[in-house]
């Protein structure tokens, strides 16, 4: 399992928190809820997603691309800036981002480097995690009986050493111009929300 939790300050004057936790097993997930019905903080949760909340998925999405094949992998660590993107993706157009995703993963083993090293000199941005998840939207995450609106949420997480990883990220139109043209195309369409580098890890299970 991992838990993350990021923090932004933006020109809004408002604070974006986003948690990311990854579970081995669906199981996991309702272990955790059970769980955590004995703490006093969910009561608080619940009031804060209601208030503030702009997306919440609850063991209904799984991670369907990773930087490496094998389990263990570089854990973020606190101040490692982030991106996230959560797109929210109709039936007749999901085959076509599926295929985008798997062409995502590919540009990024090529070109970026999961690490956590200290040293500028890596061939490419310094990934310490990414993957995408996906599953489907819940009329109300919290109560899955209400059944699903027919859309499907694409989540991408991303956090790097350094901000100068993200920027260098950015800048690499040329690696793959058909992959970041159909992402504007994307984000246009579906996207539900957006930070690229501002929220940085301060809150971590390591």
């Amino acid at each position: 399992m991992s838990i993350f939790i990021f923090q932004q300050e933006g020109v809004s004057g408002n604070t974006l928190f986003v948690m990311t936790e990854v579970y081995v097993a669906d199981n996991d997930v309702a272990k955790h809820m059970e769980v955590a019905t004995s703490w006093s903080g969910m009561t608080k949760l619940a009031e804060y997603v209601a208030e503030f909340g702009t997306y919440i998925s609850v063991g209904t999405n799984v991670v369907c691309t990773t930087m490496t094949d094998e389990a263990t992998t570089v854990s973020p660590a606190l101040g490692n800036p982030s991106l996230h993107a959560v797109l929210c993706v109709p039936a007749e157009d999901l085959a076509e981002v599926e295929t985008w995703i798997v062409d995502h993963e590919k540009f990024l083993r090529r070109t970026h480097e999961l690490t956590n090293s200290d040293d500028h000199d890596d061939k490419g941005p310094r990934l310490t995690s990414y993957y995408f998840s996906k599953g489907p939207e819940m009329k109300n995450p919290m109560d899955p009986t209400e059944g699903t609106t027919g859309n499907t949420l694409v989540v991408l997480s991303e956090t790097y050493v350094a901000a100068a990883d993200i920027t260098k990220h950015m800048s690499m139109n040329d690696e793959w111009p058909e992959g970041y043209a159909l992402l504007g195309q994307y984000l246009g369409k579906f996207c539900k929300h957006i930070h690229v580098g501002t929220p940085a890890v301060y809150k971590t299970m390591a």
